[in-house]
């Protein structure tokens, strides 16, 4: 039989173009492209919305255009079609591929990121640190920096004779990186510095990446099993911001975090992670601590951890994806608020409310450590004041001691440099940030401690809590 497939392809491209010219309307476009749902253009909104109907008129045209013939060579479309999803399916195959070597050439070279298995689900919390890992964290210039963990996975010093002995006062340390010592030894943090200033211990319970809403969740569990004298939570836009998005901010693979939200009358709640992580189950460190880079490595790679990791990502964010569509349709606003600056400020005064709940109610005084990254371009948020809550302003210290007050001086003095000349390496603060910050804490709780009767942190009694040298 002869085939006649011209009307059919004609018919397909005419589908497709239909459903491009759907993709094109400025409503779908604002439920796809834009967090807060708004076009920014109204010209540009007009022009959409011509595309768009010059691409369904087309479509439609093409699809109808020989309706008998269409009719009498469904064999030949359904070939087609066939032949159109194998098609989709090889591309998809190939990005996938492309996306898993860009990822292995990355973990196999010096970049910014971990070296190791350091990382783990957490139900509550999203992620948290594995009990009992070490890793290290690595740069493009320079040595790596070694990370090792405790059984409760805080952080603690390499060397066994640099943890500190569990004794008052105790110091619980709440945030992110740069409370964790991003590309910084433990026992350069300011979290260790300011115990060891103090002639206590320390618990740092920072993770790389969390916001607020970890901090929070955090506390709950930790400030009444420890008991600890002082808590230092972290006070900063970005940990407010990164409570609202829903992900935590990684290289590759997608982590979903517990977010916030508000309910249908506007109060404030939090919503679990939206699915389990796949990216911690995976052998990636296999792969780092190898020198065999050749093309069985990286089929092997694409076989072990690409294809899995984005498979299964994708596949739950196209689920994320209709979701935040029908969050669009449905309640008139994104999935996500993370856009939303009153509902950011909103959140910020609960939770550092919250926290001060929670450490009074456990005899802990709390301490708001202040900070503020200096980059341009990126997305601030100016931060009220706290109520009733004790802060330390460790950014105007830090401003304090440059010559000048700008941008440049900041990151020069307080960032990561590396090589000779010195090259920018990465924004977290480093080891002098630290003594500086610590030296703040320590200047504030003495003037606290002068206001109080002496001898508070007489004859030290460690609770069960405290009882492990390696506990902190």
């Amino acid at each position: 039989m002869k085939v006649q497939i011209s009307k059919d392809v004609l018919a397909i491209v005419g589908f497709l173009l239909a459903i491009l010219g759907l993709l094109c309307t400025p409503v779908t476009l604002k439920l796809w492209l834009s967090r807060s749902g708004v076009v920014y253009s109204s010209r540009l909104e007009l022009i959409l919305w011509l595309v768009a109907l010059l691409l369904l008129s087309l479509g439609i045209w093409a699809v109808l255009a020989d309706r008998a013939r269409l009719k009498k060579n469904r064999s030949n479309f359904a070939l087609l079609l066939v032949t159109t999803i194998v098609s989709l399916l090889l591309l998809y195959a190939g990005y996938v591929s492309f996306r898993s070597i860009r990822m292995y050439r990355y973990i196999t070279t010096k970049n910014l990121g971990f070296k190791g298995r350091c990382y783990t689900h957490d139900s509550r919390l999203g992620y948290s640190i594995l009990p009992n890992s070490h890793g290290f964290m690595t740069m493009p210039l320079g040595d790596d920096i070694p990370a090792r963990h405790d059984q409760n996975g805080f952080r603690i010093p390499v060397q066994d004779e640099l943890i500190q002995a569990p004794q008052r006062p105790l110091i619980l340390a709440l945030g992110c990186s740069f409370t964790y010592g991003a590309f910084c030894l433990a026992e350069e943090t300011y979290p260790y510095l300011t115990a060891k200033s103090l002639g206590g211990s320390s618990i740092n319970a920072g993770v790389c990446a969390y916001g607020v809403i970890q901090m929070l969740l955090e506390a709950e569990d930790l400030v009444p099993k420890y008991k600890p004298d002082y808590v230092l939570v972290t006070y900063a836009d970005w940990l407010a911001r990164r409570s609202l998005a829903g992900f935590t901010s990684i290289d590759f693979g997608k982590v979903p975090v517990p977010f916030f939200t508000k309910t249908a009358s506007g109060e404030i709640t939090i919503h679990p992670a939206l699915f389990k992580e796949k990216i911690f189950e995976l052998p990636i460190a296999a792969f780092q601590e190898t020198s065999d880079h050749g093309i069985l490595s990286q089929l092997s790679f694409v076989a072990k951890v690409g294809l899995p990791l984005y498979i299964h990502d994708d596949f739950n964010m196209a689920i994320v994806r209709l979701q935040d569509i029908w969050s669009r349709i449905h309640e008139g606003r994104p999935f996500f608020l993370d856009y939303d600056s009153d509902f950011m400020l909103k959140v910020i005064a609960s939770v550092y409310k919250q926290l001060q709940k929670i450490c009074d109610e456990n005899g802990a005084k709390m301490i708001a450590i202040k900070l503020r990254l200096h980059v341009h371009g990126g997305r601030s948020l100016t931060l009220p004041p706290l109520e009733d809550v004790f802060s330390v302003n460790a950014d105007s210290a830090l401003v304090a001691r440059l010559p000048d007050r700008s941008d440049s001086s900041y990151n020069r003095a307080y960032c990561h440099w590396r090589g000779s000349p010195p090259v920018f390496i990465d924004i977290h603060i480093n080891p002098l940030a630290h003594k500086i910050i610590a030296e703040e804490i320590v200047k504030a709780i003495n003037q606290l401690e002068a206001a109080k009767p002496p001898a508070r942190f007489a004859s030290p009694k460690p609770d069960s809590a405290m009882a492990s040298k390696d506990q902190h």
